[in-house]
């Protein structure tokens, strides 16, 4: 089948089978983001050490997940995404990059980017999604605790340039502890 019908429609040149996209203004996220991991390195050097080579080459946190259980996640579980029902049940919206992955990782990328408006402690939280998986029949002895330790410090690979940003404060210290702790599973 040609292209051309399709790019006649966008209004293409020839060759070229996406349209461009216009240039968006300068946002503040690259400027954070370029401010935020060398501050890492700064205020939290253990998380650092573990996370800034993983942020250049995820290749091993990705290898020791692959070896945990997999399912359907939605890959951007923060609040503003999580709703309710009329019959009390938990509602996710915007599933705009859903896939394949451990089940804890939505998990982890719920506490990471939620941190500051948490309804309950991190701690609670693990609690309060392991007990909803054993609930419905999920037996989580086998691989919980090291899929749960790499899907923290994975958030931590995302997130450590954010976390920095707040300083070294008891957010940090606590995705620093968990990152140092995990960097043991991928050897």
């Amino acid at each position: 089948m040609s292209s051309r019908p399709c790019t006649a429609t966008w209004s293409c040149p020839r060759g070229r089978p996406w349209p461009r996209r216009p240039r968006a203004r300068r946002t503040w996220s690259p400027r954070l983001v370029a401010k935020g991991w060398p501050l890492l390195a700064e205020v939290a050097p253990a998380a650092a050490a573990v996370v800034t080579p993983l942020a250049h080459d995820p290749g091993p946190l990705v290898e020791a997940l692959a070896a945990t259980p997999q399912t359907f996640v939605h890959s951007n579980w923060k609040l503003d995404n999580l709703g309710t029902d009329d019959m009390g049940r938990t509602v996710l919206l915007d599933w705009e990059q859903p896939g394949r992955g451990a089940p804890l990782s939505d998990l982890a990328w719920y506490l990471a980017i939620n941190c500051r408006r948490l309804p309950q402690s991190k701690e609670a939280s693990i609690a309060a999604y392991r007990a909803a998986l054993e609930a419905c029949g999920v037996d989580t002895g086998s691989w919980w605790d090291r899929q749960l330790a790499l899907c923290l410090l994975g958030a931590l690979v995302q997130f450590g340039w954010e976390k920095a940003l707040g300083g070294y404060d008891e957010e940090l210290a606590w995705w620093e502890t968990h990152a140092v702790r995990a960097a043991a599973l991928l050897s």
